[in-house]
């Protein structure tokens, strides 16, 4: 997780993590109908978004992963020392150019080879590449 705030940081972008064996169906980025449901990362109170936001979700359970992009992460698939699979999200939004965002993602890719061990495929989404196989 440090690895990713390093690059958050470094490049101004909001990054976030999510333990995928904790998701039951599709990661989503979408509007929030309201329903949802978000408890913060380190809470245990349970609220739903706002009507409207933008937040990555999980399509089967509407257990909210990140409400407000990718400000605020959620406790329910935070990544742990267990955890063996895991989905970086790296906003890249106008006013920052995409190569920017491609720049951030491919040095997070390379620290987390170097001193995670880690194997990684790194992908783009945009309004030409809407989804992926993960």
């Amino acid at each position: 997780m440090a690895l990713f705030n390093y690059i958050s940081i470094k490049y101004r972008l909001p990054c976030g993590g999510d333990d995928v064996g904790r998701v039951e169906g599709d990661l989503v980025l979408g509007f929030s109908d309201g329903t949802e449901k978000f408890i913060a990362l380190g809470s245990d109170k349970q609220v739903s978004p706002d009507v409207g936001e933008v937040i990555y979700y999980d399509s089967a359970t509407k257990n909210v992963m990140c409400r407000r992009w990718n400000w605020r992460n959620g406790d329910q698939t935070k990544i742990e020392p267990d955890t063996k699979k895991i989905v970086i999200n790296i906003d890249c939004i106008q006013p920052t150019d995409p190569d920017t965002g491609n720049h951030a993602r491919d040095e997070l890719a390379a620290l987390l080879e170097t001193h995670c061990q880690a194997t990684v495929h790194t992908h783009a989404l945009d309004s030409q590449c809407r989804e992926i196989e993960i």
